[in-house]
């Protein structure tokens, strides 16, 4: 969704995010009927709703979407991709300390070491279960 944010940016359509902010000053200068010295005003007009301030400018309106589909393009990513990638970084670590604590990994001097990892990986679970409900509330609130 991102990489379709910043081709509807850098590419000039009619529907992109800046065009569709100057859409309403297109449509003035083209229902003018008068040919009469239609450039000067035409030009006049856009210079005019390009300089305006507050809300109506079209740079704040253009921002205001671009903004608008980054936190949806955002959202996205937290729900399908976060979740995925968090998933395979406790696999990784899980399996990463599997290998560190087999037994045959590791040279018997280091035996109380490993005796000692074994004892504290079932307390540290509990640590996991937390984060665990923090991605999980982090998740709700950019899923509402």
């Amino acid at each position: 969704m991102r990489s379709n944010l910043v081709i509807d940016v850098t590419q000039d359509r009619e529907k992109n995010v800046f065009s569709s902010s100057m859409h309403s000053i297109y449509q003035e200068c083209n229902s003018d009927s008068n040919r009469k010295g239609i450039s000067r005003r035409s030009l006049d007009r856009l210079e005019d709703h390009l300089t305006q301030d507050g809300p109506k400018n079209p740079f704040a309106v253009a921002s205001r979407n671009l903004t608008r589909g980054i936190l949806t393009a955002d959202r996205a990513n937290v729900v399908d991709h976060l979740q995925t990638s968090i998933s395979e970084i406790f696999t990784r670590l899980y399996v990463s300390m599997d290998e560190l604590l087999d037994d045959t990994q590791l040279d018997d001097t280091e035996a109380e070491a490993r005796s000692q990892m074994k004892e504290l990986l079932p307390a540290q679970h509990a640590g996991l279960k937390a984060i665990c409900q923090d991605y999980a509330a982090v998740k709700a609130k950019y899923e509402q």
